[in-house]
C-alpha cells in the first residue's frame, strides 16, 4: 500500500505528535518523581567524563551513576598509539570497547560481576560472530541480558562496534 501525504498534512501529524509525545514525557516524568520520593531513593548523580572531545561537543558523561545502577554511553574501542581502527578486526575492536566501558563503569562504582545488560551496535563489515565471542569471553560467567544489533554506521572512523553497558553497585549500602 502506498500512502502520499501534503506536506501540509505532514506538519499536521507532526505538531499532533510532538504533542502526544510532550504529553506523555510529563507523566512519565511525575511518576518517577513519586516513584523516588516514595522510596526514599538516593539523588545525587555521580559522572564520569574522560575528557573526550565528542563528550564535551555532544554533552554527555561516559558513565553515570544513580544510587546503585550504573549506565555507560557507546563507547567505541581507542586505537593502540600508532595504529588506526580500520586496521583492527571486530574481535579486538570488542574486547577493547567492552574493557573501556567496564573501566569507565568501575570510575563511579560499577561492578563487572553485576553487569545486567549490554548492547552490541555493529557496522555492516563488522562479524557478529566474533563480536559475540569476544562478548562471551569477557561475560561468560555473568551472562547478562544482551542486545546485539546491526547499525548503518558508527562516527569514529574505522569503528567495526561500539558498546552500552548497565551494571550494579557493590555494597551500594555502603556507598
Amino acid at each position: 500500500m502506498v500512502l502520499i501525504i501534503s506536506p501540509s498534512r505532514c506538519i499536521v501529524i507532526y505538531i499532533a505528535l510532538l504533542l502526544r509525545s510532550q504529553k506523555s514525557r510529563h507523566k512519565k516524568k511525575r511518576r518517577i518523581f513519586r516513584t523516588h520520593i516514595g522510596r526514599n531513593a538516593v539523588t545525587k548523580i555521580d559522572r564520569y567524563s574522560t575528557g573526550s572531545y565528542f563528550e564535551g561537543f555532544a554533552g554527555y558523561c561516559r558513565a553515570v551513576r544513580l544510587g546503585d545502577r550504573v549506565v555507560v554511553s557507546g563507547t567505541a574501542p581507542q586505537p593502540p598509539e600508532g595504529k588506526d581502527l580500520s586496521e583492527l578486526d571486530t574481535y579486538t575492536q570488542t574486547i577493547m570497547s567492552l574493557e573501556n566501558a567496564l573501566e569507565s563503569a568501575a570510575k563511579v562504582g560499577g561492578d563487572k560481576e553485576l553487569t545486567i545488560f549490554t548492547r552490541l551496535y555493529l557496522a555492516p563489515n563488522a562479524s557478529w560472530e566474533e563480536a559475540s565471542k569476544a562478548h562471551s569471553e569477557i561475560f561468560d560467567a555473568i551472562r547478562p541480558a544482551n542486545t546485539t544489533l546491526y547499525i548503518q554506521r558508527l562516527i569514529p572512523p574505522g569503528a567495526l562496534i561500539e558498546v552500552e553497558i548497565e551494571c550494579g553497585v557493590a555494597n551500594a549500602q555502603q556507598g
